[in-house]
């Protein structure tokens, strides 16, 4: 069930102020800006879909490869070794 729209009453909309009345005029600028926008992404959007991810699909194996060589065997633990003689302390003189 829809509720139909109230009315405006047309001093109320002669008050608005930031709308297009007609198209061309002032907005010709701002459309054609759009316009070479929505082109440069869209060609971007293109480019990455021919790339197949580009050239970070390409360099993923060699930094699989230089990361293996970082993590090489881990280095052994620390000698253990004999606390000193006596009860731990040391004269100094």
């Amino acid at each position: 069930m829809s509720t139909p729209l109230p009315s405006i009453d047309p001093t109320e909309l002669e008050a608005v102020t930031g709308g297009v009345t007609s198209t061309g005029g002032d907005n010709t600028a701002v459309n054609a800006a759009l316009q070479s926008l929505m082109s440069s992404i869209k060609d971007l959007a293109t480019n990455q879909a021919g790339n197949g991810g580009g050239s970070f699909m390409q360099m993923l194996p060699m930094m699989m490869m230089m990361m293996s060589r970082h993590h090489a065997a881990p280095p052994p633990p620390a000698p253990i070794v004999a606390p000193p003689p006596g009860d731990g302390w040391v004269r100094v003189a």
